[in-house]
């Protein structure tokens, strides 16, 4: 095989990579969009984010939710929810301190001092 030649299969062997690089990230992205995990973890956040902007001081949230784990960092102001391998932060915007403990794997509270 000539330079040119060895050229040829070599951009058309890298091409080949990225295009299969490309699909196999496209493919896990769709997978985790099917399982509904990252929703769900959204949704979540979101309305515990939403709660702790709506509540008066010496107010306690009770939740309950089915799978995954939440943790609250009163620090950043930042909500975290993992189900399974998906991962999902939102910020709330309470001026109040925050206090919040896990139960057990289902069930947190969540405490909005003054």
């Amino acid at each position: 095989m000539n330079k040119k030649g060895a050229e040829d299969l070599l951009m058309n062997v890298i091409y080949l990579v990225i295009v299969v690089m490309i699909l196999a990230m496209f493919t896990v992205w769709i997978g985790g969009l099917s399982t509904g995990k990252l929703t769900k973890a959204q949704t979540l956040s979101k309305e515990i984010a939403l709660l702790i902007d709506s509540a008066e001081p010496e107010t306690i949230l009770s939740i309950a939710h089915d799978s995954g784990n939440v943790s609250i960092n009163p620090e950043k102001k930042e909500i975290t929810v993992f189900i399974d391998k998906s991962e999902f932060s939102y910020d709330y915007f309470s001026r109040y301190k925050i206090s919040f403990s896990n139960i057990n794997e289902t069930y947190s509270t969540i405490k909005i001092e003054k």
